[in-house]
C-alpha cells in the first residue's frame, strides 16, 4: 500500500457522524411510530421493521457507498438518502438469516431476533416489506438529491441482482447446502462472494453511479470484491475468538453448525495471513482514483483490527 492510513481516531468520529446522518434518513421513511390516520402499514408490520433496522448495526454499507463517492471526486452529503436505501434490504436478509428454517439464530446486533420477539410470520412479512421498501427509498431520495433516472435505474437493477438468485439468495443456498460437508476453499469463497460479499461490491459500485464516475467503475470494484472478502474473513476469525458481548451474536455458532470457515480450514494464523494480503490487494486498487480515498484505506485497516 503506497498510502498511509489516516488516524483511527479520525476515522472512528468520521464513522459515528455518518451514521447519524443515515440514521436520520432511515428515520425519515420508518418513524418511531405511525400517523394512524390514513396510513395502510398495519401497525405489528411497521414495529417488526422499526425494531430490526434500528436494533444496531454500523451501517457499514451505505457508509461504502458515500466513500466510495468521494473517491470518485463527488460530493457524498448529496447521497446520503440515497446511500442509506441499502442498509433496509441489508436488514431484510439479516431477519431472514435468523429465521428457524434458515440459520435459527435467537440473538442479532445484541438483542432479541425479530422472529422472537414478533414471531415468525411477522418477522418474514417485515423482512419482505424492507426489502421492497430499499427500492422505493432509493429511488425517492436519489430523485430528491437530483441524481438522474438512468443512473438510479442502472442502480436499482445492480441491487436487484445483488440481492437476488445471483448474489444473496444464492449464496444462502449455498451456505446451507454446506453445512456439515467438506468443502473447498474455492467453494467456500464463492459462498462468502455471493452472500456477504454482493452487497459490498453493489455499494461501493453505486457510489460510482450515482456520482456520475463510471470511469472509475473497475478498479473501484476491485477494491469492493476484496473488501467484501476481507469482512467475511475477519468475521470468521471473530466467531472463533470474539464475544457475545462484543459481536452482538452468539460466537462459536459457526463450529456448532459445522459451518467451514477460513479459521477451520486455514487455522486462525492462516485467515489472519489470507486477510492481511486480500486487506493489501483491496488497497491496491484504488491507487488510481482521483479523490479522497483514504477514509476507504482505512476501513479496510480497521477491518483487521475490528473487535465486532
Amino acid at each position: 500500500m503506497d498510502k498511509p492510513f489516516i488516524d483511527g481516531c479520525s476515522l472512528e468520529s468520521e464513522l459515528v457522524r455518518l451514521k447519524g446522518l443515515i440514521d436520520l434518513q432511515l428515520r425519515s421513511v420508518l418513524p418511531e411510530s405511525l400517523d394512524t390516520e390514513d396510513n395502510r402499514v398495519p401497525e405489528k408490520l411497521h414495529e417488526a421493521m422499526e425494531y430490526a433496522v434500528f436494533a444496531g448495526g454500523k451501517r457499514m454499507r451505505p457508509i461504502l457507498t458515500l466513500m466510495a463517492a468521494q473517491a470518485c471526486g463527488y460530493n457524498p452529503e448529496k447521497l446520503i438518502g440515497a446511500a442509506s436505501a441499502i442498509e433496509l434490504l441489508h436488514t431484510y436478509t439479516l431477519i431472514h438469516d435468523d429465521l428457524p428454517c434458515m440459520d435459527d439464530d435467537d440473538l442479532r446486533r445484541g438483542k432479541a431476533s425479530c422472529h422472537k420477539v414478533f414471531g415468525e410470520d411477522i418477522a418474514l412479512l417485515a423482512g419482505d416489506a424492507l426489502q421492497t421498501a430499499a427500492f422505493d427509498m432509493l429511488v425517492e431520495k436519489g430523485r430528491e438529491a437530483g441524481v438522474s433516472d438512468k443512473a438510479l435505474l442502472s442502480c436499482v437493477q445492480e441491487l436487484s441482482i445483488a440481492a437476488g438468485r445471483e448474489g444473496v439468495v444464492a449464496g444462502q443456498c449455498l451456505d446451507m447446502a454446506a453445512e456439515g460437508q467438506d468443502i473447498s476453499l474455492d467453494e467456500l469463497q464463492n459462498i462468502h462472494r455471493l452472500k456477504t460479499g454482493e452487497l459490498f461490491v453493489y455499494a461501493v459500485r453505486a457510489g460510482v453511479i450515482l456520482s456520475g464516475k463510471e470511469e472509475f467503475m473497475e478498479p473501484m470494484t476491485g477494491f469492493a470484491e476484496y473488501f467484501g472478502l476481507l469482512f467475511q474473513i475477519t468475521d470468521d476469525i471473530l466467531n472463533v475468538v470474539g464475544t457475545t458481548e462484543a459481536l452482538g451474536k452468539p460466537v462459536g455458532s459457526d463450529e456448532k453448525k459445522s459451518k467451514a470457515t477460513y479459521p477451520s480450514m486455514l487455522t486462525l494464523d492462516g485467515a489472519w495471513k489470507i486477510a492481511e494480503e486480500t486487506a493489501s490487494s483491496a488497497c491496491d486498487f484504488i491507487n488510481t482514483v482521483p479523490g479522497d480515498a483514504m477514509p476507504l484505506y482505512s476501513l479496510a485497516a480497521m477491518l483487521l483490527s475490528r473487535d465486532s
